[in-house]
């Protein structure tokens, strides 16, 4: 504190003593004269005289004070406080000028007492123009200020008080000090433009400055730093405190504080000459040895400054430095700068481009570290929400200038929070989340070594998450020099860790990229570039997008895991490692493939190893090596395939899949240049899983001799093939261009067919072709194409001598329904000279038509052809002869065909041609002459119209020539119509129409009426319009509709109307009243007796493949008949809907013959109207579901009715009925069983042919569509339905009862015919028979069953049937115990009783096993006693049980033992015949086997069979009776093939007997039938038959008949369509003649 002279009070005097008075009264004069002493001294201060010699003592006293010179120009005071001292001039101890001040103004605050009291105070100080000028020379310990103000601390003995300095405020103006320190070689400047400095305290000696305020306006600081001179390296001690004014002797510390520091307008300049002698960089680059700072602005609180450390409340800071980095505003609530650190806590930084927050701390070892920022100064921080601009970065890192990611992301903004510490090249970070440049996040901790020297960038990351793109990682690591692929990576998702170098490091962790994920674990070392980098670890990718990565269409996504051991280099020549990898997913051409493995080496270009698939469509072994490593390739490798289906894996549109083995061991994969062998064995391909294609081995080899020429051969069970000579396969195809080009120039510019005109190596080689069994590998040419066999192609070609050799020679060919037999293709050609010529010796259509040889003959002279077309017998069915020649030409450039008169005969007719006749065409132009074919009043003409323009007419044509072009015989058409169609423009295809006539629609033998066709066609980008109207008198058939080309589709797109795909068309058909028997010229199989019409509108729309279809039909007075069922219906006012897949009767109601109604779902089906087939319901609680009659269906027939679901379903070719139905009454099921045991032709049923020994396969058709029904019927049978069980129609033996069971009946078109079910028998009857004279009822038990196991022949039958009301004696069956009996029990006995006699049938239905059984209720006592005891010996003895059964059944009595009947009395019963058939059967079967042998004779029948007669000779008088028993005997041989049978029956009497009178002797043979029967045809159909029989006539003696005929059966729903049969048949016997 500045101190104050006491004043003292002034007493009044009646306080004090008389003796203190005086005391005081002299004080008072004492302060007077002192007063009055300084106001002299002041007016003798204001003569100038007296301030000089002022000056002169005060700068005496000063320089001798201080032992240095102090010189002043001028003083002024004005009342001893205020002093103005110019020139103030202090020099420093080696004699330079230490301060010079130009003016000084100062006001004392101490009066001139306190002077001489070493007190020096002043109010304020107002220095302008003033320099201080401080050194420290070189050698020195201190400086000269420093040195001077030590005269301030020296203590002089003989003083008591040390110099007292003070100051209050010091006003700046026009300030310069500059700081020479010689021994840290450096230079300070520091000028103020104007200042004020508010001063608390000045301690000198203690070295203690307490400022209030201070206020710089204008502040200018430079340092300048360069080398120390010749002296010794100062220490760091000394460079450190080059600025201290303390030296070993002062133990002083400086002390400043100010309490408010304001610099406004200031600048800073440092400029560092240690390093460098000039600066080397711009100033728009940030130097750190070169600073130039300016528009400093700051503010700063409660400043202290002490032992080299300054603390602060830093207010405010802006400044720019001239690299162009500005500090809008920082501030720290502590600010802390010393040698060693500079620090802002609680911190807010503000740039242009960055906000900063919170804490941030530089440390060093003095300030010469930052000379090398990167190493040497040490930061920590501390952010929250920070944001970094990525160019504020750069401004103090220089050399990121060089890295690619901070140049192109200058103005990115990166925000930060967590903690960063460390220098700039050993930087580390912890709990980090930090923003980086487009979008990129970081979050984790990471350490760092050299992030600024390039190429040693070495960082530790631990990685929570990582989100960036690969475009931003190649930014900050440009060396990072992977693939191009891995930029497609685009965004990342990292979490994990990375360790090393950015070229040598460790990654762990998951990825996520845009392309899929991965996690990986890999070592990567790419020091030494791409060629020696080293790798190593596990890889997986899961849903891996492989499209992108490789821009492949056909990947997909991977997911695979993968390890890499010892891996070097990742190019093609530098590449090795072991690789193993498992594919769980793999995705190509949209297949997802599933198990894939994969193990191997790979070295250079070299893959050794195993690669297995082990998928559902696809399953390999492959084991082998792929050399890529010189510049041809090399492959070794044997697969093993065990499947590759195409379609499933989207490798082909066709439903293949192969199988076998490859072994490939060839060099380059160029097939000019290849060579070596490839093996193919055990091929199989299966196509559309039904057709198999196999191949035993395919082998195939390219080498070059010693004369280099190249040997090209494939040999296999299909083909052989070799090459021999000078060519390229792979520019082959160009040379034959170049050769056509060469030698027919013109053609080939007609043709528009053009050579790629590149030079070519010449050409000559030979070529042979064999295929010797193409198997069925045509059918993947075509279904329709049959296998090729022993195929010759062969030839030469040689561009040398310009001669070309084709020769095709072709046994057979057969395609769809077309046989070709020995074609031939012969070309010889040398130059533009040759001939062309082609045969085909037979053709032979649908077996049955034949075409003749046909042969084109010709000669090639450059741009003429001479062609003869011959034919010498049938060419078509309307071509019968033709011998056409004529040529093909260039004329004017055009072309012309000219027919030389020529014979043609067609239709059985001479057609002529027109002489003089051509047409030419060419140059956009066309011209006919005389081109007409006449015969009568039929022509056929084609005429030019102008010069562009066409007509072509046909002219009384019969429409009947298509039937005998197709084959389907229920449509024959027939009428004669006119053609004539016109095309203005034949170039253009503009302006085409055409109109057809026809007077009378017949379609067979119905008439349709008149039709009307007219088309038209503008241009070819323009639809095509067409209409056809037939009608007739109350009937009409109208069809209107366009079509829409490719290129009109694309037209009309363009002109902006509605887009129409290609081939697309529209039409709309309207009916009215049309017959509905329209049906059967397409179902008539299955439908018959069709009757109602139809009418209706149709609409049809799209491409002709796949049209969409709409539309809806009434029809009225409708019926038809199933035949299969014979079931008729009828139907009135049907509503039918039409679309794309059915025409729909759903809700159509139709009745039966009974008037009985059922609802219809469903109806016909189609794929847009092909494949028509059948989806309907019938529904009814009652209706007629079967009506059928025997010669309807021999298997079973009857009439069915109940409740019914009957379902059609299936083509109408190949039908299935399926019927579940309950019974009703009215129903009636018969099943003759007789069937089962004879053949009858049905005509689903195919008989061999026995002269074929072994399949013609070169003429043999593909087998013929199975047709027919399969019927699958579920019969609930209640007892309302009737069954009857026919063993013998004619007999009358049937069983007849109704029951309840469920049966099924299937019924295949295969033949098969099932039941299956038990049939349980509530009542009937079994009606015995004996030749229709004797019927016995048997009545059927209750509880019977039949039961059916699948065949309907094959039944268990286990039936009990009684005989009942029989009543008679039992005296002829005890005959022989009479004698001995009673009177009473003789009496019984002859006494009628009751008789029971039942049958047992059981076991097989055919051979049941049956058994009777005799009882009587009645009896007791003796007489049953000895009735059962005869009924047991009877049973006992079949014969005697059969002859008393029979006697009770036709005499109603027993028959005596002794009692003989005749041999038409022991007749038993129908099942007697059956025993009879069953032996004829195996008889028949004995005599086969004897004449199997005997090639003429192909069959043997036999039959047997037992009669009895009665007759009455009437030639006698009264009738004389006669009887007797025969044996009938029928044997039926057959010859040739069973085309010749002769049947010859006769009899065996068994017994001597009158035969109508003629004495017939026993064992005696009478000649019957003889019947010839000879087949005309195969079939069997048309036979000849001669017969001779006798008769026995009933008036007596024997009748004889002879006769013959011939005789045709066949199946037929018109009699138009039988009599078209027979004349087919009649052809095929003219023709096999």
């Amino acid at each position: 504190m500045l101190e104050q002279n006491n004043i003292p009070e002034i007493l009044e005097p009646e306080r004090f003593p008389r003796p203190l008075r005086f005391i005081v009264r002299w004080l008072a004069r004492i302060f007077i004269f002192s007063i009055a002493i300084f106001l002299l001294a002041f007016l003798l201060l204001q003569i100038p005289s007296v301030q000089n010699w002022t000056a002169q003592k005060v700068t005496h006293f000063l320089s001798k004070e201080l032992n240095t010179k102090v010189s002043l120009d001028h003083i002024s005071l004005e009342f001893f406080d205020k002093v103005v001292l110019e020139g103030v001039y202090i020099e420093d101890f080696d004699g330079d000028t230490l301060l010079y001040s130009k003016r000084i103004r100062a006001n004392l605050n101490t009066g001139p007492i306190s002077w001489f009291n070493r007190h020096l105070a002043f109010e304020d100080i107002a220095l302008s123009g003033t320099f201080l000028n401080i050194k420290k020379k070189d050698g020195a310990t201190d400086s000269n200020l420093n040195a001077f103000l030590n005269q301030f601390k020296k203590k002089d003995p003989n003083k008591k008080n040390p110099f007292f300095f003070n100051i209050e405020q010091l006003l700046l103006k026009n300030i310069k000090v500059l700081n020479i320190n010689e021994v840290a070689g450096e230079t300070q400047s520091y000028i103020v433009e104007s200042g004020t400095i508010d001063v608390e305290i000045i301690n000198l000696p203690a070295k203690k400055y307490f400022i209030k305020s201070v206020k710089l306006k204008k502040p200018a600081f430079t340092i300048e730093k360069y080398q120390p001179g010749n002296q010794p390296p100062p220490r760091e001690d000394q460079i450190a405190d080059a600025d201290s004014t303390s030296t070993n002797v002062d133990t002083a510390v400086f002390q400043l504080k100010i309490r408010a520091l304001q610099l406004t307008e200031g600048s800073f300049v440092m400029d560092n000459f240690r390093h460098s002698a000039a600066k080397m960089l711009p100033d728009s680059i940030f130097d750190p040895q070169h600073l130039k700072f300016k528009d400093i602005n700051m503010n700063h609180e409660n400043l202290v400054f002490s032992e080299g450390q300054l603390n602060s409340f830093l207010k405010h800071l802006s400044l720019e430095e001239s690299s162009g980095f500005k500090v809008l505003q920082l501030t720290a609530k502590e600010f802390k700068l010393a040698n060693n650190a500079l620090i802002f806590n609680q911190m807010n930084l503000e740039t242009p481009y960055s906000s900063l927050g919170d804490t941030f701390a530089m440390k060093f070892r003095n300030f010469g570290d930052f000379s090398n920022f990167n190493d040497k100064v040490l930061m920590q921080a501390h952010f929250k929400d920070a944001s970094f601009a990525v160019k504020d970065i750069m401004v103090f890192a220089p050399a990121l200038q060089r890295n690619t990611f901070f140049q192109n992301n200058r103005d990115e903004i990166l925000t930060i929070d967590g903690e960063i510490s460390g220098r700039v090249n050993n930087l580390r970070g912890r709990e980090l989340n930090i923003k980086l440049a487009r979008g990129a996040i970081f979050e984790g901790d990471f350490s760092s070594r050299n992030l600024a020297v390039h190429d040693e960038e070495f960082l530790n990351l631990r990685v929570e998450q990582l989100r960036t793109t690969m475009k931003t990682v190649k930014e900050i690591l440009p060396k990072f020099n992977l693939p191009a692929n891995f930029m497609k990576l685009g965004n990342l998702d990292f979490s994990g860790s990375f360790d090393g170098f950015f070229t040598d490091f460790v990654a762990f962790g998951d990825l996520k990229t845009n392309l899929g994920r991965a996690t990986l674990d890999m070592r990567l070392n790419l020091k030494n570039k791409l060629e020696n980098a080293e790798y190593s670890g596990r890889l997986s990718l899961l849903n891996f997008n492989l499209q992108k990565w490789t821009d492949n269409p056909d990947l997909g996504n991977i997911t695979f895991s993968s390890e890499v051991v010892e891996g070097r280099g990742l190019t093609g020549n530098s590449a090795n490692a072991k690789l193993t990898a498992t594919v769980d997913t793999f995705v190509y051409k949209n297949y997802r493939y599933k198990n894939i493995g994969l193990t191997g080496e790979l070295n250079k270009s070299l893959f050794d190893g195993n690669l297995v698939i082990n998928d559902e469509n696809i399953d390999l072994v492959f084991a082998g090596e792929i050399d890529f490593t010189d510049s041809i390739p090399k492959f070794n490798f044997l697969s093993n395939v065990n499947k590759i289906a195409l379609k499933p894996l989207n490798l082909s549109k066709q439903d293949l899949a192969f199988q076998g083995q490859v072994e490939i061991n060839i060099v380059d994969i160029n097939l000019s240049n290849m060579q070596g062998d490839l093996a193919v064995y055990n091929f199989k391909m299966i196509k559309d899983d039904a057709e198999t294609f196999e191949a035993d081995s395919i082998l195939a080899s390219s080498s070059f001799d010693d004369a280099n020429q190249k040997q090209f051969i494939v040999e296999s069970d299909l083909l052989s093939a070799a090459l021999y000579g000078n060519f390229d396969i792979q520019s082959t195809p160009e040379a034959l261009m170049q050769y056509l080009e060469r030698n027919f120039p013109e053609f080939m510019t007609k043709f528009g067919l053009k050579s790629k005109g590149k030079q070519l190596n010449p050409s000559k080689f030979t070529y042979d072709i064999k295929i010797k069994d193409a198997f069925n590998f045509t059918h993947l040419v075509s279904p329709k194409l049959d296998s090729v066999k022993n195929l010759s192609f062969k030839g030469y070609f040689d561009s040398f001598s310009e001669k070309l050799k084709i020769d095709l020679v072709l046994p057979t060919l057969k395609f769809d329904n077309w046989f070709f037999y020995d074609l031939a293709l012969q070309s010889k050609l040398e130059g533009g000279y040759g001939n062309l010529d082609a045969a085909v010796s037979k053709t032979v259509l649908n077996k049955n038509t034949e075409f003749s040889p046909i042969s084109v003959l010709g000669l090639i002279q450059r741009d003429t052809y001479e062609f003869g077309l011959t034919s010498l017998s049938p060419l078509f069915q309307t071509v019968e002869n033709m011998n056409l020649n004529g040529k093909f030409f260039l004329t004017d450039n055009a072309y012309q065909i000219t027919f030389l008169p020529s014979n043609i005969v067609i239709w059985q007719d001479n057609w002529d041609i027109k002489k003089d006749n051509y047409i030419r065409f060419g140059n956009k132009k066309i011209e006919t002459r005389n081109f007409e074919f006449t015969n009568e009043s039929r022509r056929i003409v084609f005429e030019s119209l102008g010069d562009r323009g066409l007509t072509a007419s046909v002219e009384n044509f019969n429409l009947n020539f298509i039937n005998d072009m197709w084959k389907y015989d229920r449509l024959k058409f027939y009428g004669n119509f006119k053609i004539t169609a016109v095309i203005k423009d034949i170039y253009e295809f503009r302006q085409m129409t055409a109109v057809g006539e026809m007077d009378s629609v017949m379609i067979n033998d119905d008439l349709y009426g008149r039709m009307q066709m007219d088309v038209a066609w503008d241009n070819v980008k323009s639809p095509v319009i067409a209409k056809i109207d037939v009608r007739k008198p109350g009937q009409s058939l109208t069809i209107d509709g366009s079509y829409y080309s490719p290129a009109a589709a694309r037209a009309t797109k363009m002109a902006n109307k509605t887009a129409y795909p290609p081939n697309y068309f529209e039409g709309d058909i309207t009916m009215n009243n049309y017959p509905l028997s329209i049906l059967e010229y397409f179902i008539g199989g299955s439908i018959s007796n069709t009757e109602g019409l139809v009418s209706g509108d149709l609409s049809i729309s799209g491409k002709p493949d796949k049209p969409d279809i709409q539309g809806k039909a009434v029809i009225k007075q409708a019926a038809v008949t199933i035949n299969y069922l014979q079931t008729r219906y009828t139907f009135d006012d049907a509503v039918v809907g039409i679309s794309n897949t059915l025409i729909d009767a759903t809700g159509g109601k139709i009745q039966d013959k009974f008037g009985n109604t059922a609802v219809v779902f469903g109806g016909i089906t189609h794929d847009h109207f092909k494949n028509f087939g059948l989806d309907a319901r019938i529904l009814s609680d009652r209706f007629l579901v079967l009506d059928t009659q025997k010669e309807n269906n021999p298997l079973y027939y009857g009439r069915g009715i109940g409740k019914g679901d009957i379902r059609f379903t299936g083509s109408f070719k190949q039908t299935n009925i399926s019927i579940d139905a309950v019974t009703a009454n009215g129903t009636k099921i018969y099943l003759p069983i007789s069937s089962g045991g004879n053949a009858s032709e049905v005509k689903f049923v195919k008989f061999k042919d026995k002269t074929k020994t072994a399949p013609e396969k070169e003429n043999q058709p593909a087998l013929t569509e199975l047709r027919g029904v399969n019927l699958d019927m579920q019969l609930t049978a209640t007892p309302d339905a009737e069954m009857f069980l026919i063993f013998d129609e004619r007999a009358g033996d049937v069983i007849h009862g109704t029951g309840s069971g469920d049966i099924r009946l299937r019924i295949t078109r295969e033949g098969e015919f099932n039941m299956y079910g038990t049939y349980q028998i509530e009542e009937g009857e079994y009606l015995f028979t004996l030749l229709n004279l004797v019927n016995k009822p048997f009545t059927v038990k209750r509880g019977g069953t039949i039961t059916w196991f699948g065949d309907p022949f094959g039944a268990d039958i286990n039936l009990v049937a009684e005989y009942k009301g029989l009543s008679t004696p039992v005296s002829n069956l005890i005959q022989e115990y009479l004698a001995i009996l009673s009177q009473d029990v003789r009496s019984e006995a002859a006494k009628p009783t009751q008789v029971d006699l039942t049958m047992l049938l059981q076991g097989q239905l055919l051979k049941p096993n049956i058994f009777f059984d005799i009882d009587f209720p009645a009896l007791s006592g003796d007489l049953k006693n000895y009735a059962v005891n005869k009924l047991r010996v009877i049973k006992q003895d079949q014969n005697e049980l059969n002859r008393q059964v029979f006697g009770l059944i036709v005499a109603g009595q027993f028959l005596p033992s002794t009692y003989q009947l005749s041999g038409g009395e022991i007749l038993t019963n129908t099942l007697t015949e059956l025993l009879a058939n069953q032996l004829s059967l195996y008889l028949t079967e004995l005599l086969s086997e004897v004449v199997t042998d005997v090639k003429v004779i192909s069959g043997v029948d036999l039959d047997i069979a037992y009669s009895s007669y009665n007759n009455v000779d009437l030639t006698t008088s009264g009738g004389t009776p006669l009887s007797g028993n025969e044996l009938q005997l029928r044997l039926k041989n057959y010859f040739f093939n069973d085309r010749l049978s002769v049947n010859v029956g006769g009899n065996f009497n068994l017994n001597d007997n009158n035969q109508l009178g003629t004495t017939v002797n026993a064992g005696s043979f009478t000649a019957g039938d003889i019947i010839i029967e000879y087949a005309l045809t195969d079939d069997r159909r048309l036979k000849l038959r001669a017969y001779a029989s006798q008769e026995v006539v009933i008036g007596g003696g024997i009748k004889r008949k002879v006769g013959g005929g011939i005789s045709y059966r066949n199946e037929f729903d018109t009699f138009q369509e039988f009599l078209n049969g027979f004349r087919k048949t009649v052809k095929k016997i003219e023709k096999d003649k």
